[in-house]
């Protein structure tokens, strides 16, 4: 559970600075992990313990909160996001956030952590970018050669490396995504038979003492009466 900041913020509680880069990091999670937690940077969460258990966190500082949400999608915990009221920081307080350092930290722990939950995003913007550089050059070699007859043979291998590269990047991250959309679906069935098992052991149907006596009837029947006699 995450308490959404944003759903009833008093005056003066967060800066505009940190407000601007508060909705910047909330929409680039929705972007890049696919889910839409509100306000990811809140601190006040609640879990319960199995859930807990089911992340894996090493995060330090402001990175706790990005690395728990994304941890929630990569499991395929439920997340409820409920209002609350944030007001401002007492008078005598001083935060340990610098805004600017923080949130470029955050950002870049974000994409990282892309690699395991969205990889063709993480692949696919490397080999946009890549692609993009060998057209771009690849256009200038063809102005140069054509318009003013100059070769820039050097430039034309580089956008061809480029190119080829950015292929091989998105193939990669295609190649990945498909991995691990059927992982996190063959770990939700383990999920699903797990709580089957502990709903079995913990309050499975229970059998009366009728239902005993026909199958101990069942499995030992009564000698006939030749039997008795001999």
């Amino acid at each position: 559970m995450i308490g959404d900041r944003f759903a009833d913020m008093q005056p003066g509680a967060m800066t505009r600075l940190n407000r601007v880069g508060n909705r910047l990091i909330n929409r680039s999670f929705r972007a890049i992990h696919g889910r839409d937690l509100g306000d990811i940077l809140s601190g006040y969460r609640a879990f319960t313990v199995r859930s807990f258990e089911r992340l894996s966190l090493d995060a330090e500082g402001f990175g706790i909160e990005t690395e728990m949400a994304v941890e929630c999608v990569r499991r395929g915990v439920e997340t409820a996001v409920v209002p609350i009221t944030y007001e401002p920081r007492p008078a005598a307080s001083e935060t340990n956030l610098r805004p600017i350092r923080d949130g470029a930290n955050i950002i870049m722990r974000l994409y990282q952590m892309a690699r395991a939950t969205n990889p063709l995003f993480y692949f696919g913007s490397v080999g946009a970018v890549s692609g993009l550089t060998g057209v771009g050059l690849a256009v200038y070699v063809a102005y140069e050669w054509f318009a003013r007859g100059i070769a820039h043979n050097v430039l034309a291998l580089a956008a061809g490396v480029a190119v080829l590269f950015a292929l091989q990047l998105i193939m990669f991250g295609v190649l990945s995504d498909l991995i691990v959309t059927a992982n996190r679906e063959q770990n939700r069935k383990l999920e699903r038979i797990a709580r089957a098992v502990e709903t079995d052991e913990d309050g499975g149907p229970q059998v009366s003492d009728s239902e005993t006596n026909r199958s101990a009837a069942s499995a030992h029947p009564a000698r006939t009466t030749d039997d008795a006699e001999d």
